[in-house]
């Protein structure tokens, strides 16, 4: 591992890192895609600055006591579990 500090989320993403979210209350630790955090705080017009602001993220467990750290692209598990899509359609019409 290198000892480059990564300075904005696009780092993570050119460091091979992904975006963790710690929770300090109940310990779970989510891993976001580097490059899908930086598209969502550009469309917020968040900072992009690293450490990520951990103001911005909130537990499943409802605890907004959170940090947020690097996390090796490497410790993915293979393969991903499937995604839940942010967005559900209410309906889906078959053409």
């Amino acid at each position: 591992m290198g000892t480059k500090r990564p300075q904005t989320i696009g780092d993570y993403a050119r460091f091979g890192l992904d975006v963790g979210v710690r929770c300090r209350a109940c310990r779970r630790t989510a891993v976001f895609d580097a490059a899908e955090v930086m598209k969502f705080f550009m469309l917020k017009k968040w900072s992009m600055k690293a450490p990520v602001d951990a103001s911005r993220f909130r537990c499943a467990c409802g605890s907004r006591e959170v940090e947020t750290i690097a996390v090796q692209v490497d410790c993915r598990p293979k393969p991903l579990p499937a995604r839940v899509p942010l967005l559900t359609p209410l309906y889906v019409k078959q053409m």
